[in-house]
């Protein structure tokens, strides 16, 4: 037998939990629930900040069934027709890849003759005996691969870095010749290889295209997985009967009502929310409480998450309602105390006040208090 108060004057009643004590307090019109996590508790004024749990301190109630699909799940057999048709696609994207390599290959690939010549010109710079000085744009060198008729090297112009003197010079063009000896004695197997790779491809496109059409049937097969494996043919994808196909309990309310609101069930199988954040709060306060529902927060100033039961307060036992005042003593800063003050009214009195930030509410009218202990539920 516990004792409830409305207006001052305390009455018995029952209630099926121990330790549960509720009364009644007047209220002003305009009850206004802060954010100031420091503000001094005075009398009916609530702070309405969420604390954040871990997502493992909620037991069973986080606990979901999953259905997977097996990632083996068998690919639909494909017509022979079909099968060969897409063999020959992906041959023939396998031809146009191994095209494109070569053609990049070939453009890295630059004439010999183009290092030699970078050569003789380093050589000439090394034998000009001319000055130089700072600004020198070009000059005239010999060159000794190109003999006149009277057996000595004719002169050719060579561009010059105006900041770099005559062997500095030489040295760029040698390193030059040297950077496209590299590139034909890097490129020259990949292209090689590559060419080779092209003739297996266009070989293998004509006899599976030809009126003879050398390959079987498990022949075909290996080359479609082949092809697969390479990319060259996209395998379809598993067709999984609509049944089989089961998702997560979580997920689906999640949906429903947003990631940072929590979702538990009452012993009476009512669905009872709470927020975990301060934007969390504001849908649960202003979107998700009906109007003739009832909502819950710590009062006396105690921080803590808005929690509501999605039923009208005309089907909300003496059960449900401890059990939700419980849920929001344990979404407090008052969690490890072990009775905590926790206030609840109708979905209507609530209101936005001006110059608010989110998640603080205004509670108008009178509101209900309960003294209960801070519990979190274990089994759903």
């Amino acid at each position: 037998m516990l004792a409830s108060a409305r207006f001052g004057q305390w009455t018995p009643i029952s209630s099926p939990m121990v330790g549960v004590q509720r009364r009644m307090q007047p209220c002003c019109r305009s009850t206004q629930i802060a954010m100031n996590w420091n503000q001094r508790a005075v009398p009916m004024v609530a702070l309405a900040i969420v604390i954040p749990l871990k997502p493992k301190s909620f037991g069973n109630f986080r606990q979901v069934g999953l259905c997977c699909v097996s990632a083996e799940a068998e690919v639909k057999e494909l017509e022979p027709e079909e099968l060969v048709r897409q063999v020959v696609t992906g041959l023939s994207k396998a031809c146009k890849s191994v095209e494109g390599k070569i053609s990049g290959i070939r453009r890295q690939i630059r004439d010999p003759s183009e290092a030699e010549l970078w050569r003789n010109r380093g050589n000439g710079l090394l034998q000009v005996t001319e000055a130089w000085y700072p600004g020198m744009t070009e000059v005239k060198v010999p060159d000794y691969s190109n003999l006149g008729d009277d057996g000595l090297p004719l002169c050719v112009e060579v561009e010059l870095d105006p900041k770099k003197d005559f062997k500095q010079n030489a040295k760029l063009c040698f390193k030059q010749a040297s950077k496209i000896t590299k590139a034909i004695e890097k490129c020259a197997p990949l292209l090689k290889a590559q060419e080779e790779e092209l003739k297996v491809w266009k070989a293998t496109l004509a006899k599976v295209e030809g009126p003879q059409r050398d390959f079987d049937a498990e022949q075909v097969k290996q080359l479609y997985e082949e092809l697969c494996a390479q990319r060259f043919i996209r395998r379809p994808k598993p067709k999984v009967p609509s049944e089989q196909v089961q998702q997560p309990e979580e997920n689906k309310w999640r949906r429903k009502y947003g990631k940072d609101v929590d979702r538990f069930l009452s012993p009476n199988g009512l669905e009872v929310l709470a927020g975990r954040s301060a934007s969390a709060n504001e849908r649960v306060s202003f979107e998700l409480t009906l109007k003739d529902a009832l909502w819950f927060h710590t009062a006396n100033g105690i921080p803590g998450s808005h929690v509501t039961i999605r039923a009208a307060a005309s089907e909300v036992t003496d059960e449900d309602l401890e059990f939700a005042a419980a849920l929001a003593a344990w979404h407090s800063k008052a969690r490890n105390k072990m009775w905590v003050p926790v206030m609840y009214c109708k979905g209507h009195q609530l209101r936005k006040p001006a110059r608010r930030r989110i998640g603080q509410v205004q509670v108008s009218g009178n509101y209900c208090q309960l003294d209960v202990r801070p519990t979190l539920p274990t089994d759903s």
